[in-house]
């Protein structure tokens, strides 16, 4: 893209958006040619004197690979999508991307891997690398999963929380991320049961050696938020434990008795 095209939209994005830093605003796109925008009611608009509208999905899932603050200001980048560890973040490394949240420069791994270290040798020297990854289903609010999120990092016990509703979209059907969560040596907590009694489901979990835990709830409507909280607070050292073993696993519980293998 040329710099008169690039200070053409900051010229129209600056009136627009009445700010000095209009590219560091949420709703601010690119394609590589042109620079776009979201208008008031979710349109993508071209920042030049055509203002055409153009396509939103197209952008959308790189809408996906950043975070904005409260500001709408990006905050970080997942260049590889958010179930990768490579982050791009201005507070760090002056913006080069690291392993999740190390500092920890991806190019240091990539030239050890290069240099002829193992695979082994280069977890052991970054911790991130080691880190296991728990999902919560989408029927356990992301709200749940952002909060334990917060709770575990200061333990450093090298578990990380994620939300399969955050990182993958709502109604991501299992075939697509149950192979990339398995690629992760990942588990998976939910209150479905029916994944387990369903084969053609229990074959796909097994088949990509994911482990789950089910918190089988008392009546088909599910936990309530704070009963989900409470079940999952008080099971957490378990589910912890439990990760250590060999995939694929299967654990149930019910909200009077503890994990049983399945």
């Amino acid at each position: 893209m040329s710099a008169q095209k690039i200070v053409k939209a900051h010229n129209i994005l600056e009136k627009t958006f009445q700010t000095r830093y209009p590219f560091a605003k949420s709703p601010i796109f690119t394609d590589g040619k042109a620079v776009l925008f979201s208008g008031e009611v979710g349109e993508i608009i071209r920042a030049d004197e055509t203002l055409q509208i153009t396509i939103k999905e197209i952008f959308s899932p790189f809408c996906k690979k950043v975070d904005f603050n409260k500001n709408d200001l990006a905050e970080r980048f997942f260049p590889m999508g958010r179930n990768h560890n490579v982050i791009i973040d201005p507070k760090r490394q002056f913006g080069q991307p690291v392993v999740g949240e190390t500092n920890v420069l991806t190019e240091t791994i990539f030239n050890l891997f290069k240099g002829g270290e193992s695979v082994s040798m280069i977890s052991r020297l970054s911790p991130q690398c080691r880190m296991t990854k728990i999902y919560i289903d989408e029927n356990i609010s992301p709200h749940i999963a952002a909060g334990l999120a917060i709770l575990e990092k200061p333990t450093g016990d090298q578990f990380e929380v994620l939300s399969i509703e955050s990182v993958f979209g709502r109604g991501a059907l299992d075939e697509e991320w149950l192979p990339k969560i398995g690629e992760e040596k990942a588990v998976v907590i939910t209150q479905d049961i029916n994944i387990y009694r369903t084969r053609s489901q229990r074959v796909l979990f097994e088949k990509h050696h994911v482990g789950v835990f089910f918190l089988s709830p008392p009546s088909k409507t599910g936990y309530q938020y704070w009963e989900m909280v409470e079940q999952i607070i008080k099971r957490w050292r378990d589910i912890k434990k439990h990760c250590k073993g060999k995939r694929p696993f299967a654990f149930r519980c019910t909200s009077r008795t503890d994990f049983e293998r399945l």
